[in-house]
């Protein structure tokens, strides 16, 4: 997807939109994750294996404007959700 032409994200407007992505420590995720990001979204990047979020979100804060948070959630779990949103 990192070959994604940016025209078939940005025909949505989400520059300023927030987006939650869970599982973003993993391969597709992270992918998903880096194309809104290129677009002008901020991103909640989450995921049950935190050292993968801090990666991801280290490759991303490279730009001048860092619009990221982190979170290690287990979806499973309706208590993580709450503090998550």
């Amino acid at each position: 997807m990192s070959k994604m032409k940016r025209s078939s994200l940005s025909q949505f407007d989400i520059a300023d939109k927030v987006v939650v992505v869970t599982g973003a420590g993993g391969h597709i995720c992270s992918e998903v994750a880096e194309q809104f990001y290129k677009c002008g979204a901020s991103l909640v990047l989450a995921d049950i294996r935190s050292h993968k979020v801090e990666a991801l979100s280290k490759k991303l804060s490279k730009s001048k404007h860092p619009r990221l948070r982190e979170f290690q959630i287990d979806t499973t779990k309706k208590v993580q959700w709450e503090r998550l949103l």
